[in-house]
């Protein structure tokens, strides 16, 4: 098991217990004492877990995932929803893609599409556009998330509003009856932005985001259009959609209002 791997299990294991000692998940993961205390020293500097004497405790509400863990989990899911989502893409648009590794997984399904333009917040994301030949790339200028590689801020904000898209794809940290929302106020603020200078938002998010909510909402239901996911709605979110009248498409099923 690899580091991004094994760090992933203790988080899950946390995530079950609150608390672990670090001889527990030792034994759970086959790994030395030593092994542990490294991958904790790492996790915690990441911001996703605490050290405490003998062990550690998961961080209920992280500031901010950091990118190379983010994409990393729920792979399979993401790609489900990437390939819905490469659907409503026709030649000739224009588009905003957000930051988040489940946008980024739509980017190697657009080379059969001619004369795309595309905006984005995300370093990782620009950079992975500029390897396809039939898209116009632009970056966002503001201020750098170091730990998500993305930009956000007043001046992001500014940026976005001289733009228009098509479509935007964005993603959230947890979808609930209150609306998208996200841990960060910055990226949650962009994400409102792109919402208002849009022909179609499209929000993407996987199942393990249903029913949980963050502090910062994202998009309310009312600027959303289209909501892609890997599996079906809760019923209470779905009512909601379908009351706003949002197209909810999940395992290549359409289901209209």
């Amino acid at each position: 098991m690899i580091p991004y791997e094994r760090q992933e299990a203790i988080l899950n294991l946390l995530k079950g217990k609150k608390f672990l000692k670090t001889q527990a998940l030792s034994r759970e993961l086959f790994v030395s004492s030593a092994t542990i205390r490294r991958d904790l020293a790492e996790m915690e500097k990441k911001g996703l877990i605490r050290r405490v004497t003998g062990g550690a405790i998961i961080i209920k509400e992280p500031k901010d995932l950091p990118y190379d863990y983010t994409n990393r989990i729920n792979l399979e899911q993401k790609e489900v929803i990437a390939s819905i989502a490469v659907t409503l893409i026709k030649d000739n648009q224009k588009l905003f893609l957000d930051s988040s590794t489940t946008t980024y997984r739509i980017i190697n399904k657009l080379k059969k599409f001619a004369n795309l333009t595309i905006l984005t917040n995300g370093i990782h994301t620009a950079t992975k556009l500029c390897e396809l030949n039939n898209v116009e790339v632009y970056l966002i200028g503001g201020n750098i998330n170091k730990s998500y590689f993305n930009i956000y801020g007043p001046e992001a904000n500014q940026n976005i509003k001289m733009h228009y898209s098509d479509i935007t794809f964005i993603s959230c940290r947890g979808l609930s009856t209150k609306g998208a929302t996200d841990s960060n106020e910055g990226e949650a603020a962009l994400k409102r932005e792109f919402a208002h200078n849009t022909g179609c938002l499209v929000l993407l998010v996987d199942s393990s985001k249903f029913n949980v909510t963050y502090f910062n909402i994202s998009a309310y239901f009312d600027d959303i259009d289209v909501i892609i996911s890997d599996k079906a709605l809760p019923p209470d979110i779905r009512d909601i959609a379908e009351k706003k009248n949002i197209t909810i498409l999940y395992e290549f099923q359409l289901i209209n209002k």
